[in-house]
């Protein structure tokens, strides 16, 4: 991770989308997809979870720029708000 950094979270946030985007398309045109997962033996709550974990990963890479935004921008004001408060109370 160190030595790829940005590269290898931004590729893989990429290949999630693709999978999402596939597995939509699959969706979309009928494939049945509670069915293919009770063939390969995982039962229904189970795939409920999966469901909602799916989606969750899904709205977390839609917001993969308000994580960039904040980790700048909030970096930046604690470190504001801690050379300020340095100054007042140096101990």
């Amino acid at each position: 991770v160190d030595t790829y950094g940005l590269a290898l979270y931004l590729s893989g946030k990429a290949s999630f989308l693709i999978t999402m985007g596939g597995a939509t398309i699959a969706i979309g045109r009928g494939v049945d997809v509670e069915a293919l997962l009770a063939s390969w033996g995982v039962a229904e709550a189970l795939g409920d979870t999966v469901a909602t974990i799916a989606g969750s990963s899904a709205a977390n890479v839609v917001f993969v720029p308000v994580h960039f935004l904040t980790a700048v921008y909030g970096v930046q004001i604690l470190e504001k708000w801690d050379s300020s408060s340095r100054r007042q109370h140096p101990f």
